[in-house]
């Protein structure tokens, strides 16, 4: 759904933590809907688990309340995602 309906505005990996064998991010994002041009602002959090240096598992959670509120919002405007 985002490749096909939004642009990348921001996607801020700079709060990247290790420790040991697994990383963590919290990734405030910033989109934009093509159809509409209106703005959705979120964040995604990622986890990995390295194992021998190698990625082996990863974990993301997005803010699903806010993407419903978002996805409400578009189709109050009779706009498709």
């Amino acid at each position: 759904m985002i490749a096909d309906d939004f642009e990348i505005l921001q996607f801020d990996t700079s709060g990247l933590i290790f420790q040991e064998a697994r990383a963590g991010v919290e990734i405030p994002v910033r989109y934009r809907h093509r159809e509409t041009d209106i703005d959705l602002e979120t964040t995604i959090a990622n986890f990995w688990t390295f194992e021998d240096g190698w990625p082996v598992r990863l974990s993301e959670y997005h803010n699903l309340v806010r993407i419903q509120e978002f996805k409400q919002s578009v189709a109050a405007l009779g706009a498709e995602l």
